[in-house]
């Protein structure tokens, strides 16, 4: 039960997945509607101290022009953090509006400006790794290592150096470098990410080139 009550929520005699709920509250058509759907979803957070409900919940209040719940960390100890996650969200969200080629352009240019400050941290093929790390993590949770491919020749920016390329095999070497415990963290949870500089100083870059974009 205690399983069930983190993964599910108890909505109207029901146990439904909080992605479900969520959704049933997107999709309400009217704030009246979503608030019923919402009320059970923060409940559930309550109960579980699911800090992450807030940004999950202002995500659906956006769709009908309602201001943000406050986070209550963002004025005591916790502010630093709360604000680097608003902000990260700001971004992903300011990424998925883009076409598609401006995301390529986006990558392109952040990759180029890693290069330029910071070539001590991609030496070798392998690190594209990291560098799908920061993506999958950060803007595109659906992205797989067998897509990756694809995207990452697209973003490699001209006059990229050929032994540092990515190859078709570069990605299914991952397994080789990261601690079976954390295979499915997120980089920045990994308790032994290889790669853990290169990847926050891309996102730094990726961030700051996404937020302050027109």
């Amino acid at each position: 039960m205690e399983n069930l009550h983190k993964e599910f929520v108890y909505l109207d005699g029901k146990w439904l997945k909080g992605e479900d709920v969520l959704l049933m509250a997107k999709n309400a058509g009217c704030i009246a509607t979503a608030e019923h759907y919402l009320c059970a979803y923060l409940m559930n957070a309550v109960i579980n101290g699911n800090t992450d409900a807030i940004v999950q919940m202002n995500e659906v209040r956006a769709n009908y022009n309602l201001k943000p719940i406050p986070d209550t960390e963002v004025n005591g100890k916790g502010s630093n953090n709360s604000s680097n996650d608003t902000k990260a969200e700001m971004a992903r969200k300011k990424y998925k509006a883009l076409t598609e080629d401006k995301r390529v352009s986006m990558l392109r240019a952040g990759m180029k400006e890693l290069k330029d400050t910071h070539a001590n941290l991609f030496k070798s093929k392998i690190d594209w790794n990291g560098i799908f790390l920061v993506v999958r993590d950060r803007l595109d949770e659906s992205i797989r290592k067998s897509e990756f491919y694809t995207l990452a020749q697209k973003m490699t920016p001209e006059g990229w150096p050929a032994d540092m390329m990515i190859a078709v095999s570069t990605m299914t070497n991952f397994a080789h470098y990261v601690d079976c415990s954390d295979r499915l963290e997120a980089y920045y949870d990994m308790q032994n990410n290889p790669w853990k500089d290169l990847c926050y100083a891309f996102w730094e870059i990726l961030e700051e080139m996404i937020l302050t974009s027109n």
